[in-house]
């Protein structure tokens, strides 16, 4: 919780805490967060604005993370940045079915977290609990880096390529509330703003 508070490593602050003699005793590796750093938490949420999901388990409080995509590089460098210990071996687990719009089957790879009670922080920010399906909204805090928007470009962002023009990036936000397309709007222009800033 303090790491996350200050945007850091749990061992930097477990560090800290053991400096200022203050008990930090090791708990329950299958109840305790793995070492989340700033970066991969950035990820994360990018993951989480394209097709990536959380899910609480039922009578457990709980969540998991998983990603479906139809690219196995993807899921690959996902397990890759992210910590180790988060995934489980032997993954990311494939499937193949047929194309409903083509003659080709096409194969989903998927890549499911172990629980972890930092993804159980995030559920509660990042989804709108209703009825029947929940759903997933952008937290009013939420700024958005370009870590976070490479991600989401990799999930649910496209390139097209015109005639004549830049090519044109979009990025699908119609699983959202409008509240949070707009937010997101309003973060991707601010980035814009501080990368011309920058001269980038």
């Amino acid at each position: 919780t303090i790491a996350d508070r200050y945007e850091t490593s749990v061992t930097a602050i477990r560090y800290q805490l053991d400096n200022a003699g203050i008990d930090c005793p090791q708990r329950n590796p299958r109840t305790t967060d793995v070492d989340w750093r700033p970066f991969q938490t950035s990820v994360i949420k990018g993951e989480l604005l394209g097709d990536g999901c959380l899910h609480r388990r039922r009578h457990a409080e709980s969540c998991f993370f998983q990603l479906s995509t139809t690219t196995k590089a993807h899921a690959d460098r996902l397990t890759s940045k992210l910590p180790a210990g988060l995934f489980p071996d032997a993954q990311p687990n494939s499937v193949t079915r047929p194309n409903q719009f083509t003659e080709e089957d096409y194969t989903c790879w998927t890549v499911t977290s172990r629980p972890q009670p930092y993804l159980d922080r995030l559920y509660d920010t990042w989804y709108e609990v209703r009825d029947e399906h929940n759903r997933k909204r952008v937290p009013d805090d939420f700024r958005l880096d370009s870590t976070a928007l490479l991600h989401w470009y990799w999930g649910d962002g496209n390139c097209s390529i015109r005639d004549r023009g830049a090519p044109r990036v979009s990025f699908a936000t119609h699983g959202f509330p409008e509240p949070s397309v707009q937010h997101l709007h309003e973060e991707i222009d601010r980035l814009a703003d501080k990368l011309d800033s920058y001269g980038q």
